[in-house]
């Protein structure tokens, strides 16, 4: 794992502590993500639930949420399943399929870690990690 691209000591932790649950591609993205920030991480089971392997958008609406760990989650869920608003219209009257944009997602601190991210989801493509 030493080619990975970790934020600090308790972002690699978080992600070597989660891998023993699953190790295909998705989860490590996933888990990657949500290793990110004290908050994601913190609130990891309010919004995936390792038992049935199912997202919860649902968690995108909590209190907790700020800008920074809404994109971590968003990128998350995306490079989990490829999930979307099923909707094209926020709460606020905005277009939320924008929020997946990567013009959206990527300009904020995350960008370096949200290409990792995008590496360990497609290894295959971008040379990224297997490990």
């Amino acid at each position: 794992m030493s080619d990975i691209l970790f934020r600090d000591n308790e972002h690699s932790a978080f992600y070597r502590e989660h891998l023993e649950s699953g190790v295909d591609p998705y989860f490590r993205a996933l888990v990657y993500l949500f290793g990110l920030t004290a908050e994601t991480r913190e609130n990891f089971p309010q919004c995936f639930d390792q038992d049935t392997r199912m997202i919860k958008p649902e968690a995108l609406n909590d209190g907790w949420q700020t800008g920074g760990t809404a994109r971590v989650v968003r990128m998350a869920f995306n490079l989990w399943n490829g999930w979307c608003y099923e909707t094209e219209e926020d709460a606020q009257g905005g277009r939320i399929s924008d929020a997946f944009t990567p013009d959206n997602l990527f300009c904020c601190e995350f960008a370096p870690y949200f290409y990792e991210a995008v590496k360990l989801r497609y290894p295959e493509y971008t040379g990224g990690s297997r490990k």
